[in-house]
């Protein structure tokens, strides 16, 4: 989540519609930046004033942080594919209807 919080911010440019744009307050896309420069123990922008730049760190971070992404978004799209024509089909029945059911289904 700290990953996309930044691409969106480097995308969007401003802080106030990062949040918006992803359903949260400022101060809590603030906070993802935060943490994320400390985990990675770099600084990932250059901040002037509401203004921000990418440091280097930040340019390397964003340019492989898209494919990250993009591998992620395959990966959920690939886990939550749900064929609508494959799978298991359970019938229950009453024995008589069953027995005559049965032959034509198998069919």
């Amino acid at each position: 989540m700290w990953l996309r919080s930044f691409c969106t911010l480097v995308d969007v440019g401003h802080f106030t519609r990062t949040a918006q744009q992803l359903h949260m307050t400022q101060s809590g896309v603030s906070q993802h930046i935060r943490k994320l420069e400390e985990q990675l123990g770099v600084e990932l922008l250059v901040r002037e004033g509401k203004q921000f730049r990418l440091s280097p760190a930040g340019e390397r971070l964003y340019a492989e942080a898209q494919g990250i992404l993009l591998s992620l978004a395959n990966l959920e799209h690939a886990v939550s594919e749900d064929p609508p024509f494959e799978g298991r089909v359970r019938v229950m029945s009453p024995g008589s209807v069953g027995l005559k059911l049965y032959p034509k289904l198998l069919a």
